[in-house]
């Protein structure tokens, strides 16, 4: 874990932060450390990046990949597995949301948006809406703040006369 954080600091003036999770981990082990879950690690790492201040004016993404890979287990293997209070059976839609509500419980600042893709990354249209929707946000970001810019610097002008 702290191998993973230790250069957390070096970060300045990032703009977003990509956070790629296999939703298969919910049924599998950690390779480093086969006592702990996947997906409860992955948790772990989100809320400590997501809460970190060195991102605190960043854009958050959650991909969920291995939708497909999701799809078959959760027919044979619960999500309660890894998630004792769930209560939604081998429904996948139904599922994935309540994984996605697991991250958004992670971020401190609720007032936070996560954009969150369900994907399949072996499926080329799934990276390709995703990177699109995420190109189509940052773009977004920059635009309100380059108009922030500009407004702050006609008001100043403006105070100068």
């Amino acid at each position: 874990y702290q191998r993973r954080v230790r250069g957390i600091h070096c970060f300045d003036d990032v703009k977003a932060v990509l956070f790629v999770v296999s939703l298969a981990g919910y049924n599998q082990l950690m390779y480093e450390d086969p006592t702990k879950n996947q997906m409860q690690d992955a948790l772990e790492l989100f809320a400590d990046i997501t809460n970190n201040p060195a991102f605190k004016n960043s854009e958050f993404f959650l991909f969920l990949n291995k939708k497909d890979l999701f799809e078959e287990m959760i027919r044979t293997t619960e999500l309660k597995k890894c998630f004792p209070n769930y209560n939604g059976g081998s429904e996948v839609q139904e599922a994935i949301v309540y994984v996605e509500e697991q991250f958004k419980e992670r971020m401190a600042d609720k007032s936070k948006t996560l954009h969150s893709h369900h994907i399949a990354a072996r499926f080329k249209k799934d990276i390709k809406y995703s990177w699109e929707e995420a190109k189509k946000v940052l773009l977004d970001v920059n635009k309100a703040q380059v108009s922030r810019a500009q407004k702050y610097h006609e008001n100043n002008k403006e105070k100068e006369k």
